[in-house]
């Protein structure tokens, strides 16, 4: 009987405690107290289950809205100061939300405007036009930029490889990945190129860069690890599945 009524009790002192410490609604003393089991097992649906998944729910709603509004706001300044500074700005929330073709559009008309060799908004348009599946403008984009220090320490540098793959270009897509296969740096591009060798076939070249991935993410201080925990778990996750 012990064994029954001592697990019982540490959940009913637990939930009392997350009451307590979360500042609940009072009648929550109430039930656990009078059906200790049952009324504990309801009180996590209802607060961990249910309330994290609102939580979750109303923050996705709250990050759309001020999005929106965001968007608004930098619509309504542009039509009164047409810079490329306040297009550039309008464009990069469009593309946040997702509306690649308003952000080409805007990203393009200043380069029409006085920022034709402007690097940052080059890098933009290649992820741009690769994410509207137009390669062989992010290619062209690409090309004006390819050696330059900022495009090819970006991510976004990515795209243009991917851009020649999907374009038939295997052996420039290769070149491209190759040229940021740099140690110690580069884990998401470095990442994109071993699963360009999956798709090409060539699964041990893939697990090679792989391996030196992970035993150069494995040699990190924790601190960096810490920052960098995201593509740690997708990388060994690849890896995993491989």
């Amino acid at each position: 009987m012990a064994r029954i009524i001592f697990p019982v009790l540490l959940l009913e002192f637990f939930c009392i405690w997350h009451v307590f410490n979360n500042d609940k609604d009072q009648k929550w003393y109430f039930i656990i107290g009078l059906i200790p089991f049952f009324g504990s097992l309801y009180y996590l649906y209802d607060s961990i289950y249910v309330s994290d998944g609102a939580a979750s729910s109303n923050a996705s709603s709250v990050a759309t809205r001020k999005s929106n509004a965001r968007i608004k706001e930098l619509e309504a300044l542009l039509d009164v100061t047409d810079t490329v500074s306040n297009r550039s700005r309008l464009a990069d929330e469009y593309f946040k939300i997702g509306d690649y073709k308003k952000a080409r559009s805007l990203f393009e008309s200043c380069r029409t405007d006085g920022a034709h060799d402007d690097v940052g908004i080059l890098i933009k348009l290649v992820d741009i036009c690769y994410a509207l599946e137009d390669y062989k403008t992010a290619i062209s984009y690409g090309d004006q930029i390819n050696g330059v220090s900022l495009f090819n320490k970006s991510e976004e540098k990515t795209a243009y490889a991917w851009a020649y793959y999907h374009e038939g270009r295997i052996d420039e897509a290769e070149q491209v990945f190759k040229e940021m296969d740099s140690r110690y740096s580069n884990y998401v591009q470095r990442l994109e190129f071993s699963k360009f060798y999956i798709v090409t076939e060539r699964e041990p070249a893939a697990k090679e860069v792989l391996a030196i991935l992970i035993e150069e993410l494995d040699s990190m201080h924790q601190e960096e690890q810490r920052l960098k925990k995201g593509v740690i778990k997708e990388i060994k996750a690849f890896y995993k599945g491989l």
